[in-house]
């Protein structure tokens, strides 16, 4: 087994069960191949990236199609092992495999015909998510593999020889005993802007801060009854393109996306006297002019940040959604949300003269994802910039919108039937 070294790294935060549904997004049935080659043809690593910090890292693994994978651990020394199959590393492949975050050292080869990856940690860690997914307007697909710190009590050594695989690429899951894996349904929650993006501002305020604290506050609150998994679309702040947002909600097979801003008319003569939260659901028609130019600002977030403004709209099977989505249930299950959400937020924060609206933003256009935009309010506004960065202020809307969430799945007794299967360690 030839082995070479490196990686690269980030962090968004979800978690480990989320590989088993990805997988299956990804590859179908446990047993189809991963790709109309087959699963004897070789797939080709490309690159490999490693992003993060001590805390959490993210290792990234570009290939030329999607595979199965299969990821150990080993412990003496601390070692997660990532097998590909039926993959080769090309030359160039190996750059971008360096020590950083909690890696340690790492190398790659080939072993039984399968591609191997080898992180020897710094420490204890955990896999807290890891998926393939192909990436709109680009060849080829990527694993990402999350590692977070943890406790050597924590440390579940999972070992490749003998062992069923800690997570599975072909959707199967580990071998378990005791009682059987949990039914939850997945909700992505999407801070909008981050990174080069910073959004509306208010002096020193940015609203990508305001938008990722009340995301974290708003995951830690569904999670907390144990019965709703909640999928960050970033947990740090980073740049994320809009066409990577909707990926993320299909490839975790989501069964609500909601995404979080906030508003600004700075420059304004209405700039004081605008204020409150609105909730918007996507329509082919704009239920009002500052709904169509508020939605041609968001649309336009990647061209800020030198990305191609673009989510699947060449793609055949997305064109015409907005009309289709007239007609599907998505958007009455958009609109129930919203009108969930509405009577929360008002009881916990106010809203807007006019808080139900509609537009055509990119990051709604999902087929088969019930999907809001919340607006928390105007940054442009005094009462509404202090209250944007109050922690209780941020702390009441996280709950409104778990209370919200809570109250449409209670609604729906046959969503969690129709989720896919997620194993719980909790």
């Amino acid at each position: 087994m030839g082995f070479c070294g490196r990686a690269y790294d980030a962090g968004r935060r979800i978690r480990l069960a989320l590989v088993l549904a990805c997988a299956l997004a990804v590859f179908g049935s446990p047993g189809q191949p991963a790709s109309a080659a087959g699963p004897e043809a070789t797939a080709s690593v490309t690159g490999i990236g490693v992003q993060g910090d001590a805390r959490r890292t993210r290792v990234s693994v570009h290939l030329d199609r999607a595979v199965r994978f299969a990821i150990y651990t080993l412990a003496d020394p601390f070692r997660i092992v990532v097998d590909l199959d039926a993959a080769r590393f090309e030359d160039g492949a190996r750059a971008g495999l360096v020590a950083r975050g909690l890696i340690e050292a790492s190398r790659c080869g080939t072993a039984g015909g399968n591609g191997r990856i080898v992180l020897a940690t710094r420490g204890p860690v955990a896999v807290d998510a890891a998926h393939v997914f192909r990436v709109p307007g680009e060849k080829g697909a990527r694993l990402d593999v999350d590692l977070i710190e943890t406790s050597a009590s924590g440390y579940k050594v999972v070992a490749p020889a003998g062992s069923a695989a800690l997570l599975d690429g072909t959707g199967a899951p580990p071998a378990r005993t005791g009682a059987a894996p949990k039914v939850r349904p997945v909700v992505v929650i999407d801070p909008g802007h981050g990174g080069a993006d910073p959004g509306a501002l208010n002096g020193d305020v940015a609203e990508k801060t305001v938008v990722l604290a009340v995301a974290r506050l708003a995951k830690a609150e569904i999670e907390a009854a144990g019965e709703i998994e909640v999928v960050l679309t970033r947990a740090e702040d980073e740049s994320l393109s809009l066409a990577r947002r909707v990926e993320m909600s299909r490839a975790s097979q989501a069964r609500l996306f909601v995404s979080i801003h906030a508003d600004s008319l700075a420059g304004s003569p209405f700039a004081q006297s605008v204020r409150g939260a609105t909730i918007y659901t996507l329509s082919e028609k704009a239920s009002s002019e500052e709904a169509r130019l508020l939605a041609e600002k968001e649309n336009a977030a990647d061209t800020l940040v030198g990305r191609e403004a673009r989510v699947d709209d060449d793609d055949p099977q997305i064109r015409g959604i907005l009309a289709d989505l007239v007609r599907r249930e998505t958007a009455r299950a958009s609109l129930d949300l919203r009108n969930r959400l509405l009577p929360h937020l008002r009881a916990s924060i106010g809203l807007s003269k006019d808080p139900a609206r509609a537009a055509g933003f990119r990051v709604l256009r999902q087929a088969e994802v019930p999907a809001v935009l919340v607006e928390l309010g105007y940054m442009s506004n005094r009462q509404d910039a202090q209250m944007l960065v109050s922690p209780d202020w941020q702390r009441k809307i996280a709950a409104a919108i778990a209370a919200a969430v809570a109250d449409y799945f209670k609604a729906q007794p046959g969503a969690a039937a129709s989720v896919h299967r997620r194993a719980s360690s909790r």
